[in-house]
């Protein structure tokens, strides 16, 4: 097997050819470009949270085989060049192939890019996000950047609000504004990329749905949702066989009282017979 050219970084080497997985088949011009799971990007659990929260969330909300909603997948935007990539903690991408299996996103390829970033902070990665990505972002025209901080440090913030919004206004991002409710102690900022509202402190993010005022669900509230649905579905469906048992059952008595009065008419039918045959023999 002839091992495929590895554009070389400093930060990763591939392993040899024979034990090559489908994560590291090269790509068309033969080189391997790794993904962000075979660099074993780990977030904490601080992270990754709200980061599997808001995929999930936002998967749920599109409902579009063709719109792609990601989380930590890398996006390639120089060819042939494997540092040439970032890893949005999510994204969002109108008219891509939500089905379509990736091991990576190549802009090379698909050539669409983000309608919406948002990048969950850490200690290690802050200064990349608030710096380099958001010039990266702006430069490609990514209309929306929002950047969350759940670090739960309120002595040393990384951000503070914790909550913040960039739009892309005439090529540059200006802030977009982000509301504190005193009552509640969270912070809102609506996006017009999604058309979600973002609220959020330093311990909890959520995405809502301003027409109802709810917030999305999570995983475990979907599935609390669904089973009770399904519960729900299950119950009016007993009631309605019981409705149909017990009008079944009102019709079988209706019949056999309708039975037995042709019953009865008949037995009279056949005494009068008998009475009048009776009487004009006599």
């Amino acid at each position: 097997m002839t091992t495929p050219h590895i554009a070389q970084t400093e930060t990763w080497r591939p392993p040899p050819a024979d034990e090559l997985s489908p994560l590291y088949v090269p790509d068309d011009d033969g080189i391997c470009y790794p993904s962000a799971f075979d660099l074993s990007a780990i977030d904490t659990m601080i992270q990754y949270l709200p980061q599997s929260y808001m995929q999930w969330a936002l998967t749920n909300w599109f409902d579009d085989p063709m719109t792609l909603v990601a989380s930590g997948m890398f996006i390639y935007y120089r060819q042939g060049i494997v540092s040439a990539r970032v890893g949005p903690d999510v994204y969002v991408i109108p008219g891509a192939d939500r089905d379509r299996p990736r091991r990576s996103y190549f802009r090379w390829h698909e050539g669409l890019l983000p309608s919406f970033v948002l990048e969950v902070l850490s200690t290690s990665n802050h200064q990349r996000d608030t710096g380099f990505k958001r010039g990266l972002y702006e430069s490609w025209g990514v209309p929306e950047y929002w950047l969350y901080d759940p670090n739960y440090d309120l002595e040393h913030p990384l951000l503070d609000p914790p909550l913040q919004g960039l739009r892309l206004v005439e090529g540059r991002y200006a802030d977009i504004p982000v509301a504190y409710d005193r009552e509640s102690g969270l912070y809102r900022g609506h996006s017009a990329a999604l058309g979600l509202d973002l609220r959020a402190n330093w311990e909890e993010f959520r995405f809502v749905n301003p027409a109802t005022g709810e917030a999305l669900p999570d995983y475990v509230e979907s599935e609390r949702g669904r089973r009770a649905a399904e519960a729900r579905a299950e119950a009016a469906e007993a009631q309605i066989a019981a409705a149909e048992a017990q009008r079944a059952a009102a019709e079988a008595q209706r019949a056999a009282a309708e039975a037995q009065q042709a019953a009865a008419e008949a037995r009279a039918r056949r005494l009068a017979e008998e009475l009048s045959r009776l009487r004009g023999g006599g």
